[in-house]
């Protein structure tokens, strides 16, 4: 039986506020709670809760300092975020936080493809671009201060066990102040940009002189679905790709089909997006 201090600690997790004060996170379902359990260089867990008597994850890859407890489903949905409660649920504890300065580390370490993100708040959309870059074997992204919590129930939940994989990095200062000091090509993401399918590969990184210098690897900047780009990320891009729509506009058409154009979708889906993108440029680099 779970205490009601315990069930009320839980619920406090679905707060940033209570997330960040004690630096640790809820995961639900028990998939998911197997590869945080597995990464064991990252997370600790705390708490693994279940409402069977079962042994639900494999001993090599569980914590043994971590408190393990039997409730029923009724404290389960006591705890839980969901509508309908998992039968299985974990508290884990991050170990060290990541910055800007991590993510540098890992593009030295020649990572080819990295993806950076620019006030991407809603939490389904971070959790199916964490899942890409685990997808596309992208390790490491760099976020900024006001983009969504990565931690947020609601992400975790959408990244399916990848964001045990990814390592997301959080810009110290301002995005555009740590982007400018990468040693990497920055590829931004636009309805205003040349297509990607002609954006010539290899780029090389533009210095403040306007030297350019040769790059194995790249950053692909996302911007929210409402603002895009934040004018100062903007300026400091080596270029600006854009995803064509089919049929294009610059072709003859009737009148009909002329206003059903205009009526069409404005835009891609932030994630959907990035998709494409990251696998055009992961195809042509490989």
């Amino acid at each position: 039986m779970a205490s009601k201090g315990l069930i009320k600690r839980i619920r406090q997790l679905q707060q940033k506020k209570y997330r960040k004060q004690t630096n640790q996170f809820v995961v639900e379902g028990h998939k998911h709670i197997a590869e945080f359990l597995r990464n064991s260089q990252h997370y600790e867990a705390v708490h693994l809760i279940t409402t069977v008597e079962s042994e639900t994850h494999n001993t090599d890859d569980t914590d043994t300092n971590s408190s393990r407890l039997v409730v029923s489903p009724q404290d389960m949905s006591r705890m839980t975020g969901l509508s309908t409660a998992c039968d299985a649920l974990a508290v884990f504890q991050k170990r060290q936080g990541s910055t800007g300065e991590d993510f540098a580390k890992s593009l030295e370490k020649g990572a080819q493809v990295s993806l950076a993100l620019d006030a991407v708040r809603d939490p389904g959309n971070l959790g199916t671009l964490i899942r890409l870059c685990d997808w596309f074997g992208m390790r490491n992204m760099l976020l900024s201060g006001d983009c969504c919590d990565c931690y947020n129930p609601k992400v975790v939940r959408a990244t399916a066990g990848s964001l045990a994989r990814v390592n997301v990095h959080y810009a110290a200062g301002t995005l555009h102040g740590e982007l400018s000091g990468l040693h990497a090509p920055l590829i931004g993401a636009s309805m205003e940009g040349k297509s990607i399918y002609d954006l010539d590969l290899p780029l090389k990184k533009v210095g403040s002189d306007g030297s350019k210098s040769s790059s194995n690897g790249l950053v692909l900047v996302m911007g929210s679905e409402g603002k895009g780009l934040s004018p100062e990320v903007v300026n400091i891009l080596d270029e600006v790709v854009s995803i064509p729509s089919y049929p294009f506009p610059d072709r003859e058409v009737d009148a009909s089909e002329e206003r059903r154009i205009e009526e069409a979708t404005e835009s891609l889906n932030v994630a959907m997006a990035a998709g494409i993108l990251i696998s055009e440029i992961k195809r042509r680099l490989s």
